[in-house]
């Protein structure tokens, strides 16, 4: 198998990590690591997981950035999700948790609502 087949990156890969996430943070955007880590799946390839470390801690020092910044970077690099996402490790399923949140939430309005007190009080015959 050649490298094209394998998809094995290439030299300038860390150059486009560094670029993406780079433009990430000019368009004020601040995804969590699991989601930076698939858009950079997406954009680049997963050839791009084997660079993020390295090309995050570079950015820590890059002066072109503002403190914000610096910190959302220095927050993802320190944090407990940038090893799972690499890994490629199951997380639930983002609009799943929506959902039973808003079931949760819809549960709590209608408990208190007085529809239920009156059933609630209502006493079978």
């Amino acid at each position: 198998m050649s490298d094209a087949q394998l998809n094995l990156g290439s030299s300038d890969t860390p150059a486009r990590v560094t670029a993406h996430i780079k433009n990430v943070l000019r368009h004020e955007r601040q995804p969590s690591a699991r989601e930076l880590v698939a858009e950079l799946d997406r954009a680049i390839g997963i050839v791009a997981r084997w660079d993020l470390e390295s090309v995050l801690v570079s950015l820590l020092s890059d002066k072109g950035l503002t403190h914000a910044e610096r910190a959302y970077l220095r927050s993802l690099f320190e944090g407990d999700d940038l090893v799972p996402a690499l890994r490629g490790e199951i997380v639930p399923n983002q609009e799943a948790i929506s959902t039973i949140d808003t079931l949760l939430q819809a549960s709590g309005r209608y408990r208190n609502s007085t529809d239920f007190r009156g059933r609630a009080s209502a006493r079978p015959r």
